[in-house]
């Protein structure tokens, strides 16, 4: 079975994708090595963010273009359409490539990783069996309608005018809220929907694992900004 869903034509156009992301990835890396004297790390901390901001904002528009069509809300276990296996296999793409760029820096980036694997396998089962395609899709807009914010917070947090500007705090506070909304509030509903029709076993399993991966996140999401509110309540004291 894994050797079927490895040489099946479509994932290999996936791996193509993740060749292209690398490639971009290591082009735009060269620029900023020419016209910028920041660190290295800095470089590829920023390039990595932007291919991140870029994805997420592509896929969003995508799967939002899927969900507003009139035809496609009949049956979301329907078999995949050409269109959303392309989208699928794009998104594929990107994820290979960060999976397999990934760095280990903390717990979180652990944690992510596990999040990109439990994203990698499943769409690589979705696009093998030409089917649940717009499930998927809808899957996809949960994950990822938050990180547009997330990167372009991450952004201006690594940028050292812009990490303490209103800007940066108004941005982190708007992911904050859209992300209980999207992977609590509607998560919670999708994952209860699945159940309740049925969804095939690796759907369900899938889903609660990302499920749960959300939620150790939006708890580092809370601390996070406990932490950030009580040095600003310690500053204005001083």
């Amino acid at each position: 079975m894994i050797l079927n869903i490895i040489t099946d034509s479509h994932i290999l156009i996936s791996f193509i994708f993740s060749a292209c992301w690398l490639l971009i990835k290591e082009v735009l890396l060269k620029k900023f090595s020419e016209n910028s004297k920041s660190t290295l790390n800095f470089k590829a901390t920023q390039v990595r963010h932007s291919l991140s901001l870029l994805h997420s904002v592509l896929i969003v528009s995508f799967c939002v273009y899927f969900l507003n069509r009139n035809d496609v809300l009949l049956d979301l276990m329907a078999p995949t359409t050409v269109e959303q296996q392309s989208c699928l296999i794009f998104s594929l793409g990107y994820f290979i490539y960060d999976t397999l760029t990934w760095r280990f820096t903390d717990l979180t980036s652990i944690i992510m990783l596990f999040h990109h694997i439990f994203t990698v396998f499943p769409l690589m089962y979705v696009i093998t069996k030409r089917h649940f395609g717009l499930l998927t899709i809808l899957t996809l807009l949960i994950l990822e309608s938050t990180n547009p914010l997330l990167h372009t917070w991450r952004l201006l947090f690594i940028n050292p005018s812009t990490a303490s500007s209103n800007l940066h705090s108004i941005i982190g506070l708007l992911f904050a809220i859209a992300y209980t909304i999207q992977r609590l509030l509607h998560g919670t509903k999708f994952v209860q929907y699945l159940h309740n029709v049925n969804a095939p076993y690796f759907v369900i399993i899938t889903a609660n694992l990302l499920y749960v991966i959300s939620f150790l996140f939006f708890i580092k999401i809370v601390t996070f900004l406990i932490k950030k509110i009580w040095h600003s309540k310690k500053k204005k004291k001083r």
